[in-house]
Formats: structure tokens, sequence, C-alpha cells
């Protein structure tokens, strides 16, 4: 039919001249919010090649995250993760909240996206632990008491993250749902009271929010 006939079309176009190619995956990651069934039988071709330059590569994950359903996933969340061992910076942040949307959008994967983002949380670069934090919080938003270990498991990396976006979602998560660990925020708050003057004022204002939270609950 005429929409499979489009779809091929703009997918043999992919093969072009890479300024064609980033305005049809341009036009492809429109299309395909609304018609994942339409380019579905072409996932592969939206796997991001090494030699893609960065803004290729993130229209291709915004391709693939649209596209994915409760059958494709599993290959898709394969793919995501090799790209997280990826030199580009931008693009390993990219594919972190690909899989957290991923995890948002199909309800079946939540928690094993959820695991594979905190097995990220020891990984050494500290970019990708930063994104992972970030990214798990907000999936933990919709089940905290489910995930009581991986609020724990977060609570430990205040020693060593120095990125501040991911220290404070740390301590939101801790104040937020510091019931879940009643012994594990106070500790933290206390290690975090001695650090506080050099925290930048993001972390600082998470620092406050904790200590507040702590005082009305305890």
């Amino acid at each position: 039919n005429e929409v499979s006939l489009i779809a091929k079309s703009l997918i043999r176009l992919l093969r072009s001249y890479r300024e064609v190619q980033s305005v049809v995956l341009n036009c492809i990651a429109s299309i395909s919010i609304e018609r994942k069934g339409m380019f579905e039988p072409y996932l592969k071709s939206f796997f991001v090649r090494t030699s893609d330059p960065t803004h290729i590569k993130l229209l291709k994950l915004e391709i693939l995250t649209n596209l994915a359903t409760e059958t494709s996933i599993s290959v898709i969340l394969r793919e995501f993760q090799t790209y997280i061992s990826s030199s580009d910076k931008e693009f390993v942040a990219a594919a972190i909240q690909a899989i957290g949307r991923c995890a948002s959008n199909i309800k079946e994967v939540t928690d094993s996206c959820l695991n594979g983002l905190v097995s990220m949380l020891s990984n050494r670069d500290e970019a990708v632990v930063a994104e992972s934090v970030i990214v798990i919080k907000k999936l933990l938003q919709s089940q905290p008491s489910r995930h009581r270990d991986i609020i724990r498991s977060m609570a430990k990396l205040v020693d060593t993250i120095t990125v501040p976006a991911a220290r404070a979602s740390i301590l939101w998560l801790l104040g937020e749902y510091s019931e879940l660990v009643p012994t594990i925020a106070p500790d933290v708050l206390r290690k975090m009271a001695k650090s506080f003057i050099n925290e930048e004022d993001i972390v600082k204002l998470q620092i406050l929010n904790l200590s507040v939270k702590l005082y009305l609950t305890n």
C-alpha cells in the first residue's frame, strides 16, 4: 500500500548524502510518533553507526525510542546498551535518557530498564553514572516503595559522584522517600552538612530540602 511505499522510499533515501539523511531522519522522527508500524520493519536501518555524526546519532535514537513496542523493545534495549561505551559523551547521555523513556512508555520493561540503569551505576565513567542517576530518579517517582534497594545503592554514591545534577537527584530521592531508608537519609545529611559550603547551589538546595524533610518526619 501507499504507506509502506512511502516508508520504503524514505528508508532508501537514508543511503544518500548526510545532508539528505538528516532531513529524512527528521521527517521519520516526526512521522514515527504517530505511526510506529510504518517503520517497524526497518528497525535496523536506525541502528547507530560509529561513523555517524552526533546529530544523526541523536535522531536515530529518537526514532528507535518512538518505534519501541513490547515486541521490539528487547532488541532496542540491547542496541542501546552497546551505545553506552561510545566516546561521544552527548550521545551516551542521550542513549541513557532513551532507556529511561522506553522504561516510562512500556510498563512491561520498566523493571528490566531500571536494573540496566542500576548496573550502570558501577560504570567507570562518571558521566554515565551521573546521567543514570538522573534517569533513575525520574523512573523511581512512579513506584518508589518497590525500589528501596535502588534508593539505598544510590545513597552510597554521594561519596563518589561529583556531578552536581546527579548529587542533587540523589538527595532529592532521599528527601522524598526518607521513610523508606530511615537510617540512611540522616547519615547522608550529616555528610552533606560537612561539605555544604563547597557544594553547588543545586546541591545546597537539596541538602536543605533533605534536612527539612527529615525534621518534619522525625
